[in-house]
């Protein structure tokens, strides 16, 4: 980062980073209180990076803050539905979501969505009410994957558990000790696991 003095370095990190994690721009009272300096040193420092070519500036909004184009493209980023908890099979297939959240583009092709765990269905493997769980819904599933699924008689409209197939049958394990598997033949298979993210 030529040509930048330490506090500016510090700033362009800051959004960068902030704009990867959140999906977009930090307004100038976050850049503020994150470096404990006023509003008016952060519109600076983010004005001098302006001109410096190292961000630009939209007109329309306040957190229109944005690294050039070809930055942009190198983030990790891409919108994904959210859900407030386990979603349902008809929810899912019209989209029914309640905001976005925001992963990586690696998964850009594999139809993702994410919903906030509110089951306990798998404490005993560290995925606790609260988290986000990310999930795959074009994936295959095989034995031993956890994977959001639905079927007749459950009182909740979806769960994780960990699939297992028998003849006949597909098992859906729960891990916690307390609560039983639901052992079907008309299980729906809404995606497979493949993060789980823990606000701290």
């Amino acid at each position: 980062m030529k040509g930048l003095t330490e506090k500016q370095r510090k700033i362009l990190l800051f959004i960068a980073e902030y704009i990867s994690e959140n999906g977009r721009s930090p307004s100038y009272k976050e850049i503020a209180a994150y470096f404990d300096f006023s509003s008016t040193a952060a519109y600076d420092g983010v004005l001098a990076l302006i001109k410096k070519g190292m961000l630009e500036k939209g007109e329309k909004s306040l957190r229109s803050i944005s690294l050039p184009k070809e930055e942009r493209m190198k983030l990790s980023n891409i919108a994904i539905p959210f859900f407030s908890e386990e979603p349902s099979p008809e929810e899912l297939k019209d989209r029914r979501c309640d905001s976005f959240s925001y992963i990586e583009r690696k998964y850009l092709e594999r139809n993702c969505f994410s919903f906030k765990v509110l089951s306990s269905s798998m404490v005993d493997a560290a995925i606790l009410p609260g988290d986000i769980a990310i999930i795959a819904a074009a994936d295959t599933p095989v034995d031993g994957d956890i994977v959001l699924a639905s079927c007749p008689g459950n009182d909740k409209p979806s769960e994780l558990r960990r699939l297992k197939r028998i003849p006949g049958f597909t098992l859906l394990v729960p891990d916690n000790a307390s609560m039983g598997t639901i052992k079907t033949t008309e299980a729906k298979i809404l995606g497979v696991l493949i993060s789980i993210r823990r606000e701290m």
